[in-house]
Parts: C-alpha cells; structure tokens; sequence
C-alpha cells in the first residue's frame, strides 16, 4: 500500500490545495482526540508535530512542478521543484523557528501573554519541528542550486509589458 500511495503524483495546484487542507483536517482531528484524552501537553504537541512532519514529506515526495518529470521519483532531499521556492520556504521555516525559541524563553521567564497555555517545553518541541522543515527545504535549494537545475521560462509571455502607472 505504501508503493502505492508514494506512486501517486499531483501536479495541478488545486489537487495540491485539497491534500494540504485533508492532511491539515487530518492532523487536527488527530489532536483534538488526543486533546480529550490525555489533555493538552507535550505528547499531543509532538503527535501534532509528526503528523505534520510526515503530510511534509510526502507531499515534497508526491507533487510534481510544471515540467518536472511525473514519473522517476524524487531523491530523498528533493522537497520542491525548484530551488526558489526551497530557499524561501527553507527561510520562512527559520523565521518560524526562531519566533518559537523566542517564545520559549519568554513563556521561561514568565513574560507571556495570559492567554498563552502552552510550557516552554511544547514551544522547544515546535521549534524542533521548524528547524527540521527549515534544514530540509534549505538543503534541497542548495542541492538544486548546485544540480543546476533551474525553472524553465513560463509559457506564457506578456508583450509589451503592461504599464502599472
């Protein structure tokens, strides 16, 4: 069944916005069981974090980008199609990293907002999850970068180009 599922490709953007909001509902009903459970904590914290790992990998590993090859699947580090688009996701993920830790040390130290709930320790384990995102779409854009594989010219070509005055 595994074969199978990593053998799927999605190529049209909007097969790709129906499996990131499936895998986002997935992970939230996920959640909120274990929420009833055992309560709000660390181990939902981390659940939530490997569900969301997971929908990660295995969309770098089922879409494709226009004029990608369908069928060979991607290496290992391949996460996007083209190395902009790793780079600046790569970044966005360290932003998000970094914002973590920061919170992390403020709810530390007492200095959080009080509609804040989470410990310190579920903020160290989101910051986990960013700095894992983050080194892999930045090691695919550097692994792209150096592949030389680039984005081909778009297939539509505006000329003149439009005046925006």
């Amino acid at each position: 069944m595994l074969t199978r599922l990593l053998s799927v490709r999605i190529v049209r953007w909007e097969l790709k916005l129906v499996y990131i909001v499936a895998a986002w509902l997935l992970g939230w009903i996920v959640v909120q069981v274990l929420h009833a459970l055992v309560g709000q904590g660390a181990l939902s914290t981390t659940v939530s974090n490997v569900l969301d790992l997971s929908a990660f990998v295995l969309g770098a590993r089922i879409f494709r980008g226009k004029h990608e090859p369908v069928q060979p699947p991607r290496f290992w580090w391949r996460m996007t199609a083209w190395s902009k688009l790793s780079r600046r996701l790569g970044v966005l993920f360290a932003i998000f990293a970094v914002v973590g830790l920061a919170n992390a040390v403020l709810v530390g130290v007492g200095i959080a907002p009080n509609s804040v709930k989470s410990t310190p320790y579920e903020y160290v384990i989101n910051v986990g999850f960013f700095v894992t995102l983050a080194y892999l779409y930045l090691n695919s854009a550097t692994r792209l970068k150096r592949a030389g594989i680039q984005r081909p010219e778009p297939d539509v070509k505006l000329t003149p180009k439009p005046k925006l005055d």
